[in-house]
């Protein structure tokens, strides 16, 4: 583990909560809904920036040593542009993200833009789980 995710880790109080062989199912399993979705956000322990909304290059996510995620959001639905005078075409990923989401087993809660997976979480503040 890199020695500033450690830091974080511990002088934060935060508990593990997933593990690499988890990410990388879940990372396996959301590259099947193809290239163009959904649309993640992700947070790293030991840094205050959100990353994304963007898409997500699974293949390359899971080579990133996973332990430094303390969240990653997936958006359940993805507004794909169909030009200026027509009204963007709107993917819903919601039952297949959960789907999946239950079928690995992962802590995840459901928010006002989709699902967020927990990697590390202060044990005084849990999350609702659903």
């Amino acid at each position: 583990m890199h020695p500033k995710t450690f830091s974080a880790i511990q002088s934060l109080g935060l508990v593990s909560l997933m593990n690499k062989t988890k990410w990388r199912e879940i990372a396996g399993r959301l590259s099947e809904l193809g290239s163009n979705g959904p649309i993640c956000r992700y947070k790293h322990v030991a840094e205050e920036q959100i990353y994304g909304p963007s898409h997500i290059h699974w293949h390359e996510f899971i080579h990133h040593p996973t332990e430094m995620y303390e969240w990653l959001e997936i958006q359940r639905d993805e507004a794909i542009s169909r030009g200026i005078l027509v009204a963007p075409s709107i993917i819903d990923y919601s039952e297949r993200i959960e789907s999946i989401l239950r079928e690995v087993g992962v802590p995840f809660s459901i928010t006002e833009h989709g699902f967020k997976i927990w990697g590390h979480v202060d044990p005084s503040r849990q999350p609702a789980y659903a």
